[in-house]
């Protein structure tokens, strides 16, 4: 994905996988999200909504999990929609709309 939340590359095999930078591939596939070497469990309902700065977010149920991808370290946010951007991690339930700023995500 680009900065501006658009996909760099998908693949036709792997539709829940998307490249971050033209380098790093994240992929959520039969409950794990990998990259490169590293791989987390997470839920099988997971779905990737986006990569940014060394981390990636997956929803599942009404819950947002946000993963940093050096050492698989994941914190939860409550929201069922989500959106990862450069200056932070936005998640919404119903009408309500959080935004964590990317220095206070404390991974």
């Amino acid at each position: 994905m680009r900065q501006d939340g658009s996909v760099v590359r998908t693949y036709a095999d792997a539709p829940q996988a998307a490249t971050t930078d033209g380098k790093i591939v994240v992929e959520v596939a039969s409950g794990k999200l990998t990259s490169g070497t590293r791989s987390v469990i997470v839920p099988t309902s997971a779905h990737l909504v986006g990569t940014r700065h060394g981390f990636a977010a997956v929803t599942y149920g009404r819950t947002t999990l946000l993963v940093r991808l050096r050492d698989g370290r994941k914190r939860t946010y409550a929201g069922s929609v989500a959106a990862l951007s450069d200056v932070g991690l936005y998640t919404a339930t119903g009408a309500r709309l959080t935004f964590t700023p990317s220095a206070a995500l404390s991974l």
